[in-house]
């Protein structure tokens, strides 16, 4: 219905025993109209201040011109209502982020709830990130620590935030830079002063750019699933440009964990400029812990990716010599070593996914550097979606870290490379696929792996490793791209079996689990019943203790 259809039809069931003519009557209309047409163009005015100088300007009586305040309060709620609502929705933010070409973000990033072991604040520390997406370009200033830092919530108990065992008296910040452009990368250490060159495959620099950004994203956004819970709470004009602000809370997974968000909008460009997070600190009490600016397909400055060391900067290397990534530098992986009496164990990760159903695809590799029976022999006879391995150390299963949820990932065999240059020649490939929906926080927080050891004698240690959530991938074309892409480089001859496709993978998991649940029946477990589907003997790296199961692991094939 037209606008001057409405205003009529009001008139009419107001039922007022007022004396006008047809004349008058136009004239109500025309001028309520246009006030209307005044109000929708400058939308920071208050419609009632535009009815008052209408009332004094208008040549028709009072009391006509008061039945016109009456028309006007009531269409005000429409019109107020959708002044307040945005032309977009919150739910667009992960569209235009995959839009996205060239991202910058700068701003400072804070350490709420920790302190130095001296008892000192640590200092906001700034944030400030390029990514060429397009051209797979990546620079990144970050904050890197060493020793420990206090809890304040666990005194006495230092937390190793660092990749060494080194242990200071106090949390050593360093600044760091890395920027990856073609063949090279160079890594700033601004706090000291020197400068590293490495050079990278084409697979592991479109890596580093991705996940990156998927990082970066997923800070942003928080739970990209809890966003049409936020609510606009006003606006804000900043230069000149108005800017709708939405805030937001991310329901918490994980015990103790919970963030709040803070978004300027830019209505007009739907481009979310700004970013404020909060973490949840104990008693309930909010702290700032991010607040930068995001721009979107920018213009890129000239020598922003210039692989170039800053004058007064010491070079570690030379350029020309630089050599490649050390494991599991050169993904995403971790690796640790044990050593005592006949054993000289390693386990390491070198790089992971998560397909689009929940499950994890990693690749992983074990070797006893003492042992004299060839590492190829354990691969033998092994199935595709059947038992993994026994390898010294087995990574039998994943579970979400950082939380109690109670789902747990069952290792299945997919695959295994050669390549003779890493520590581990052999990496195998499995498949772990969860009992039951996972907490959104392992995109944070990643994964706990189960073990065990497959060795004459089980050692006394604790392992505990964790397991990035890694690039999601959602179609095939993700998983030629990111899971055949990692599989050749960490293969000699760059091949892969012709079995392993998306497809394949996903119909092996969901083979899995119809197994899973008919074996629960058949032990009149019930179905998802957490730890009891992991193999017998397996322990959480976190330490909490064995995990075991009645049943033996049924071999699967395609």
């Amino acid at each position: 219905m037209r606008s001057a259809e409405k205003i009529e039809k009001i008139v009419k069931n107001l039922n007022l025993d007022i004396d006008t003519n047809a004349q008058t009557d136009h004239a109500i209309l025309n001028e309520l109209l246009d006030v209307q047409k005044k109000s929708m163009k400058q939308r920071s005015a208050f419609l009632l201040s535009n009815i008052r100088r209408f009332i004094v300007k208008s040549p028709i009586t009072k009391l006509a011109a008061a039945i016109v305040i009456i028309i006007a309060l009531a269409l005000w709620v429409t019109i107020a209502d959708r002044l307040a609502s945005p032309a977009y929705a919150i739910t667009d933010l992960p569209r235009l982020f995959e839009e996205a070409r060239v991202v910058h973000i700068q701003g400072w990033q804070y350490f709420p709830g920790h302190r130095r072991e001296d008892g000192s604040r640590i200092s906001p520390q700034e944030i400030n990130t390029w990514i060429d997406l397009e051209n797979n370009r990546l620079r990144q200033r970050y904050t890197a620590f060493t020793g420990s830092w206090m809890d304040p919530g666990h005194a006495g108990i230092p937390r190793d935030h660092s990749h060494s065992t080194v242990h200071s008296d106090s949390v050593k910040i360093l600044t760091r830079e890395m920027i990856v452009n073609g063949e090279y990368r160079l890594d700033l250490n601004h706090t000291e002063r020197n400068a590293t060159f490495f050079r990278v495959s084409d697979y592991q620099q479109r890596f580093s750019v991705h996940h990156t950004f998927q990082q970066m994203q997923l800070d942003a956004l928080g739970d990209v699933e809890q966003l049409e819970n936020f609510e606009k709470v006003g606006w804000e004009e900043v230069d000149g440009i108005r800017y709708d602000i939405w805030l937001g809370q991310v329901i918490p997974s994980a015990p103790g964990q919970a963030n709040r968000f803070k978004f300027w909008i830019r209505p007009d460009t739907k481009d979310l400029v700004r970013i404020q997070s909060w973490v949840r600190a104990k008693g309930g009490r909010w702290q700032l812990q991010y607040d930068y600016e995001m721009f979107r397909n920018i213009e890129v400055a000239q020598g922003i990716f210039a692989i170039q060391v800053p004058q007064g900067y010491t070079e570690l290397n030379e350029k020309e010599q630089a050599t490649g990534l050390l494991s599991p530098q050169d993904f995403s992986g971790s690796i640790t070593a044990y050593q005592l009496g006949e054993y000289h164990l390693l386990l390491q990760t070198a790089i992971s996914f998560t397909m689009g159903d929940g499950s994890v695809i990693l690749a992983w590799s074990s070797a006893d550097r003492k042992s004299r029976t060839p590492p190829g022999t354990f691969f033998e006879g092994i199935q595709l979606g059947g038992p993994l391995p026994k390898l010294p150390i087995e990574i039998c299963g994943l579970k979400p870290a950082g939380t109690s949820s109670g789902v747990t990932y069952r290792g299945h065999h997919l695959a295994y490379t050669k390549k003779t240059d890493r520590l581990s020649e052999f990496t195998e490939w499995s498949l772990f696929v969860p009992d039951g929906k996972a907490p959104w926080s392992v995109k944070q927080l990643g994964y706990d792996v189960i073990y065990r050891f497959n060795l004459d004698h089980e050692p006394p240690w604790t392992i505990t490793l964790k397991v990035p959530h890694g690039l999601l991938i959602k179609s095939a074309e993700d998983f030629n791209k990111w899971v055949l892409g990692a599989a050749a480089a960490l293969s000699d001859d760059g091949k892969m079996s012709e079995h392993l496709t998306y497809e394949n993978v996903l119909r092996l998991a969901n083979q899995i689990r119809r197994l899973s649940i008919c074996r629960a029946y058949m032990y009149h477990d019930g179905p998802f019943q957490g730890h009891e589907s992991i193999q017998k003997n397996c322990r959480v790296g976190g330490g909490n203790g064995e995990m075991k199961n009645s049943s033996k692991v049924k071999e699967m094939s395609l």
